[in-house]
């Protein structure tokens, strides 16, 4: 019998639910929706109004229909850290009672007010000898968790894990055999996350505070129209693009390359900031999320950085076949893979 997971994602301006069934023949994409979140629900991934967040799951969950009321939910806020330490070595049994008092001086915020992980890849030793597990610490502030976990269980589904978003969508989007260094760039509405691994392990983690909202304010600026009619704009580009001249197409490439400028900038320090620190360099980037189907954004970050990057999509799901015309489409954008690796993840 397939086992059946749904993932759940709530972002700043939307959230979304991916059903995944794994058998034996593989892993099929049962179902996923998505519903909009009006502005101030939730703020830079923090909840402001638990009540609009529930009534608005409780709208999805009759889209989404998910097989299972048990959700493994992705959340990333900037109140949420991932870092690479090495902490010392504690027998298993014992790690997870340790592990406040190994991260207290670690951390920008009191351990007593966090939710805390550690993902540990390689035990290594010291300048003096000693044992160290070396791994990934991620925390994030208690109440900011709660608060979602209660909007969710308000409407009708049980949280059965919490995962940082960003740490889900690179098992599920990025290669693990890869031979080196690969980045996935998630950009959502008012964050965007760069995350890199190596050989299957996450090394690095950055959040920046910008997204798709501050593409939209910059090309509102450039094209001197306003924010409602540059996000329609945006958003109908690429149907538009195939009936326009070649003096339109040269002016939108200007206006969309202004309006990227300062992400692409953003995100090429953070992945320089890698390079630097662990003398290494990526060999390619996926770019995921909302607002990373925004036209141009993968072109210019190939040349940016100096690789690959397309968009990525979680391997090995294929679509299940009672998936309609419009989940079928909603799948194959960077939007989906989030919510679909975090079911996959679970799976």
């Amino acid at each position: 019998m397939a086992k059946v997971t749904v993932g759940l994602e709530v972002g700043s301006s939307a959230v979304r639910m991916a059903t995944v069934a794994r058998g034996r023949s593989g892993a099929t994409l049962q179902q996923i929706a998505q519903v909009r979140l009006a502005p101030g629900v939730v703020v830079d991934g923090e909840v402001v109004n638990g009540d609009e967040l529930a009534a608005s799951i409780r709208a999805l969950t009759k889209t989404a229909k998910p097989a299972s009321k048990d959700v493994h939910l992705g959340a990333v806020s900037q109140r949420m850290v991932a870092r690479q330490v090495d902490l010392p070595w504690v027998p298993p049994k014992e790690f997870a009672k340790a592990l406040p008092l190994l991260a207290a001086d670690l951390l920008p915020m009191p351990v007593e007010d966090c939710v805390l992980d550690f993902l540990a890849y390689e035990e290594v030793l010291d300048e003096d000898g000693s044992r160290m597990l070396r791994g990934l610490l991620v925390a994030a502030g208690e109440d900011g968790v709660l608060a979602m976990v209660d909007a969710i269980e308000a409407a009708g589904l049980r949280v059965a894990s919490v995962t940082l978003t960003p740490l889900a969508t690179l098992g599920g989007v990025a290669d693990a055999h890869a031979p080196g260094a690969e980045a996935v760039i998630d950009v959502g509405a008012s964050m965007t996350s760069v995350t890199i691994q190596e050989h299957g392990q996450p090394h690095f983690v950055r959040i920046l505070s910008r997204g798709g909202r501050d593409i939209t304010t910059a090309l509102a600026e450039t094209l001197a129209i306003s924010e409602e009619d540059a996000e329609r704009w945006k958003v109908a580009l690429p149907v538009m693009w195939q009936t326009m001249s070649p003096a339109d197409r040269s002016t939108t490439e200007n206006a969309v390359r202004s309006a990227l400028t300062e992400l692409v900038t953003d995100i090429r320090t953070s992945i320089d900031f890698y390079k630097t620190s662990e003398s290494r360099r990526i060999e390619r980037a996926y770019v995921v999320g909302g607002a990373g189907s925004t036209i141009g954004l993968v072109p210019i970050l190939s040349t940016v950085l100096r690789v690959p990057v397309m968009p990525g999509t979680p391997h090995g799901v294929l679509p299940g076949k009672g998936m309609t015309a419009e989940q079928i489409s909603l799948a194959m954008t960077p939007a989906a893979a989030p919510a679909v690796s975090l079911a996959l993840g679970a799976a």
